[in-house]
């Protein structure tokens, strides 16, 4: 047996192929989602600029210096 992959370009594809699985011509084996094994900080590592990074950082520490204010 070959193992195949198919890009299908019309919306009617999907029944032919079911329909050619119950005849017993072929069969229809869905593909396990690939997940990320790096961590979300690896992947994000180095994608601001300094001064962004600088700019955010500020306006993080204004805002929580204005929740310890007294209103």
């Amino acid at each position: 047996m070959e193992t195949v992959t198919v890009e299908l370009k019309h919306p009617k594809a999907i029944s032919l192929l079911r329909e050619l699985e119950a005849l017993a011509v072929i069969k229809l084996v869905t593909a396990p989602k690939k997940t990320s094994a790096k961590k979300l900080s690896e992947v994000l590592r180095g994608r601001l600029s300094e001064k962004n990074a600088e700019a955010l950082n500020a306006y993080v520490e204004k805002s929580r210096s204005e929740w310890e204010r007294a209103i």
